[in-house]
């Protein structure tokens, strides 16, 4: 750590830890970083997101797998609720900013997928032509996997 802080100042440090941090799992690909898990969490690019969103985020470094929004979202509600009021205690939120926050649902996405936010250009290509091979039918029933 000591040398760490004396090549790097706190916000560099901070900052690659929020880059790198381990916030899920999408199969077997693990999403680390903030801004990969508002993809995964939210379809939405971090700077984005609102308070509330956030706050869920910051709170499942603890545990991913415990606060995970769509496997324990009374846990993951609880824990985002504790963010909030920490924010407020820190100064950092208005009482105010954060009740209309509580308010507020969890907002996550139904299912995560990182396939479809990475590289959306290819992946309309790649649905474009199964479209054109396949029938309707065998695309939906099927249940096909596509490998790139």
């Amino acid at each position: 750590a000591l040398l760490l802080e004396l090549h790097y100042d706190k916000q560099e440090i901070l900052e690659a830890y929020l880059n790198e941090v381990f916030i899920g799992q999408d199969g077997q690909r693990a999403v680390h970083g903030f801004g990969l898990a508002s993809q995964f969490f939210f379809s939405q690019p971090l700077s984005e997101l609102k308070l509330h969103q956030v706050a869920l985020l910051v709170g499942m470094v603890k545990g991913p797998s415990s606060y995970n929004p769509r496997r324990n979202p009374e846990r993951a509600l609880e824990r985002r609720n504790l963010v909030l009021d920490l924010l407020q205690q820190q100064g950092v939120a208005t009482a105010e900013q954060v009740e209309a926050a509580k308010k507020m649902p969890l907002g996550v996405t139904k299912r995560g997928s990182l396939a479809d936010s990475s590289f959306p250009g290819f992946m309309d290509l790649v649905k474009r032509q199964l479209r054109e091979d396949y029938r309707d039918e065998d695309l939906t029933e099927e249940g096909l996997r596509i490998f790139t």
